[in-house]
């Protein structure tokens, strides 16, 4: 009877263990698929950074831009709103406001396996200009470089060109639930 007592002991231990590491397994791969980049303290550099600061610093302290991360027609939606709002926005420093925005705080996208939709959004096409570059994907196989997605035919290359560093061209060769 002892030595049955001390086996379910170390069974029900054992048992708690996988438990406990099975749960926090879970957290951790649920913190990675919500973790945000934190907020940065400042702009980063780049090409219409100088407009990002006179403008958006008018009524928006920077952690409150910099915590966003959005594809180009993302922050194209928020400038309209702000626009709406009453803020004052001329032409040139609106096109240089949403590029520098959605380079700089951009939303990464994985270009080898987005929708149709999820292309239009990041470079704020068209969707039949989006599928195009699906369609490519799909007869040429996986894009290895931004240059490549440019190559296709009815995009504009200078937008792709722009959105280079929001694009992940790894592709994920794990079977998708429901797939064999």
């Amino acid at each position: 009877m002892l030595w049955f007592c001390s086996t379910m002991k170390i069974l029900l231990a054992a048992a708690c263990a996988l438990a406990v590491a099975h749960a926090t397994s879970i957290m951790v791969a649920e913190a990675r698929q919500d973790a945000r980049p934190a907020p940065l303290t400042t702009f980063p550099d780049g090409t219409g950074k100088a407009v990002a600061v006179r403008l958006c610093l008018d009524c928006h302290p920077v952690v409150d831009v910099t915590r966003h991360r959005e594809s180009r027609a993302g922050w194209a939606a928020i400038l309209e709103k702000m626009i709406g709002e009453g803020a004052s926005i001329n032409d040139a420093d609106y096109e240089a406001l949403v590029s520098y925005l959605s380079v700089a705080l951009g939303k990464k996208i994985k270009i080898n396996e987005v929708s149709a939709e999820a292309i239009a959004e990041t470079f704020d096409v068209e969707l039949d200009t989006a599928a195009a570059i699906v369609k490519h994907r799909t007869e040429h196989g996986p894009f290895k470089t931004w240059k490549d997605v440019a190559a296709v035919p009815g995009i504009d290359p200078k937008r792709v060109e722009e959105q280079k560093d929001n694009l992940d061209f790894s592709v994920d060769f794990r079977p998708r639930p429901g797939r064999r």
